[in-house]
C-alpha cells in the first residue's frame, strides 16, 4: 500500500528516503501517471508565458504593421493590389523595409535590399536566413485574396487556439521523451543497485528514475521562469539525476529487499 500521494514527491522528492523507498516497493503503473502530472506542471508556466506574448503581439505590435497592408490578390497565378508598386512595408519598431511588393519588375530579387520578402507578379521570394532564399511559384494558385481584415482574423485565432491546441502535443512529445530518458537510468539504477550489492528489480529501478529526475524538472522550470541560463545545464541536470538516483537506490535498497527481486527466482520443474 502506498504511503505517499501523487502530488508528494514534488516536494520530497529532493530530500525523502522513505519516498524512495515507497516508489520502488509500492507505486508500481502510478509513477508513470505521476510522471505525466510534473510534467503538465513544468510545462505549465512556459505556456502561460506563450500565451501572454502571443496576446501581447496580437493586441500591441501586430495593430502597427497591419496599417500598412494592403490589399493582395492572386487570381490564376498573377498578382495584383490596390497600391502603387513598388510598395514597401517596414518594421514598425526599427523603420527598415520587411516587405517589397513590386508588379512592374523593378525588383526581382531581395539582394541589395534588406527586405526578407519579396512579392512579384508571378513569384514570392523569402529569405529564410542569411544562407538560404527560396523562391515560391504562383502559377498554381487559382484564386486566393489576403488583406488586413483577413489577417487580423487569423491573427485572433492564433491569440485563442495556439497555446491550448499546441500544450498536448508539447506534452506528449515530452512525455515520450521522459520515458526513453527514464528507462536508459532505469538501467544505471541497476547497475548502482549491483555497486551495493543490493537487490533491485528493473521496473522499480525506472520508478526511481521518474522521482530522480523530478528535482532536474522543477529547478528546469524555475530557472526557465526567471529567465536564468546556467552554462552546461543539461549536464548538470544529468548529475543531479544521477546523484538522486544513486540516493535513491540506495535508499530504497537498504531497510529491506525489494519486493521486486533484481533476479527473481527460477520456477523449479
Amino acid at each position: 500500500m502506498r504511503k505517499f500521494g501523487l502530488v508528494h514527491p514534488i516536494v520530497l522528492s529532493f530530500y525523502s528516503q522513505p519516498l524512495y523507498q515507497d516508489v520502488a516497493r509500492s507505486w508500481r503503473g502510478i509513477t508513470f501517471l505521476y510522471l505525466l502530472l510534473v510534467l503538465a506542471l513544468s510545462w505549465l508556466p512556459g505556456m502561460v508565458s506563450m500565451q501572454k506574448g502571443v496576446s501581447e503581439f496580437v493586441t500591441k505590435d501586430a495593430p502597427e504593421g497591419l496599417k500598412q497592408m494592403p490589399r493582395v490578390s492572386i487570381i490564376g497565378g498573377e498578382v495584383t493590389t490596390d497600391v502603387e508598386t513598388p510598395y514597401f512595408i517596414k518594421d514598425p519598431e526599427s523603420g527598415k523595409t520587411f516587405i517589397i511588393i513590386d508588379l512592374t519588375g523593378e525588383f526581382t530579387s531581395l539582394e541589395g535590399t534588406e527586405a526578407k520578402v519579396l512579392l512579384t507578379r508571378n513569384q514570392l521570394i523569402v529569405q529564410k536566413n542569411i544562407r538560404e532564399t527560396r523562391t515560391y511559384d504562383l502559377a498554381g494558385i487559382k484564386e486566393f485574396t489576403i488583406d488586413r481584415t483577413r489577417i487580423e482574423g487569423w491573427l485572433q485565432l492564433v491569440k485563442t487556439w495556439l497555446v491550448p491546441l499546441l500544450f498536448p502535443f508539447v506534452l506528449v512529445f515530452s512525455y515520450f521523451y521522459r520515458l526513453f530518458q527514464v528507462f536508459v537510468y532505469g538501467l544505471i539504477g541497476l547497475i548502482i543497485a549491483k555497486l551495493l550489492k543490493a537487490p533491485l528489480a528493473y521496473m522499480a529501478s525506472v520508478r526511481l528514475a521518474i522521482i530522480a529526475i523530478t528535482p532536474v524538472l522543477i529547478l528546469d522550470t524555475v530557472l526557465s521562469a526567471v529567465k536564468f541560463h546556467l552554462p552546461a545545464w543539461w549536464l548538470l541536470g544529468f548529475a543531479i539525476a544521477m546523484a538522486y538516483l544513486f540516493l535513491g537506490v540506495k535508499a530504497a535498497t537498504a531497510a529491506s529487499p525489494s519486493p521486486e527481486p533484481l533476479n527473481p527466482p527460477i520456477a523449479q520443474g
